[in-house]
């Protein structure tokens, strides 16, 4: 009796949505999670400069995990490996050195990397005929991706113009030095969630034209992507009711 053939070889791309799978998390779950972690637990080290880059440092390869679930082919892996890389290295370098030049290809990498991640989602997410728990997940990392990605530009942008924004002293960072904090970009994570989710506390206030520009942006942005996302999943699920509803009424496909 022969042999049976031997198994091929599982591949790096199965094992690890064997792992999210196995988590219950889905193909973004781990995605999600790494910016909730960069977004909601980064703010609360502003003050120990080391720590959110070890912080930094470890979001970035959760991220990069988390978006090979969801993309297929050599391409995505090496130009999410190499943006990832750029800018996770230069994120975790920027205070040792705090030159504008780190702090620019930081910035200019994050908005790379968060861009790719932000259309390979939205091409996902608009293939699919059906809203599913990837569906509802990928759209809600989409939406805290485009906070991040107005971040790393208001980080960026200070670089260049250290007056850009008014801070009150209850954020406890000086007026005129959001350039000079190697934690700033938690303060401007923060004020991106607030500006994309239009409350404006007003404890930080763009100061000059271009930062007005790119906050009004973000508003609008912000407003547009919920608009279009939610017209998106309501249609597939109203789509899927009656298809469902026409199989029940004609099961055996026959015309009424």
């Amino acid at each position: 009796m022969p042999d049976p053939p031997p198994t091929p070889p599982e591949s790096s791309s199965s094992f690890v949505r064997k792992i999210s799978s196995g988590a219950m998390l889905g193909h973004y779950g781990w995605l999600l999670v790494a910016l909730m972690v960069a977004i909601f637990i980064g703010p609360l080290l502003q003050n120990h400069r080391i720590g959110v880059r070890f912080t930094d440092l470890l979001t970035g390869l959760v991220v990069i995990a988390g978006v090979l679930l969801a993309t297929a082919g050599r391409i995505h892996l090496v130009i999410i490996t190499v943006l990832g890389s750029v800018m996770m290295i230069s994120s975790f370098v920027d205070p040792f050195v705090g030159t504008i030049a780190t702090g620019v290809v930081a910035g200019c990498a994050g908005f790379l990397f968060l861009s790719y991640i932000l259309i390979t989602i939205m091409a996902d997410i608009f293939s699919k005929a059906r809203v599913s728990v990837d569906t509802l997940v990928g759209s809600v990392c989409g939406y805290l991706l485009l906070a991040a990605l107005f971040a790393s530009i208001y980080s960026v942008l200070v670089l260049f113009d250290n007056d850009s924004f008014f801070i009150q002293p209850q954020l406890e960072v000086p007026p005129n030095e959001l350039h000079r904090q190697g934690t700033h970009f938690g303060v401007l994570t923060y004020y991106s969630i607030i500006t994309l989710t239009t409350v404006g506390y007003g404890d930080i206030v763009p100061a000059t034209p271009v930062a007005r520009a790119i906050v009004s942006m973000e508003a609008v942005v912000g407003q547009i992507y919920l608009t279009v996302i939610v017209a998106r999943l309501v249609g597939l699920h109203l789509s899927r009711t009656l298809i469902r509803q026409h199989e029940a009424d004609h099961p055996h496909g026959t015309n009424p």
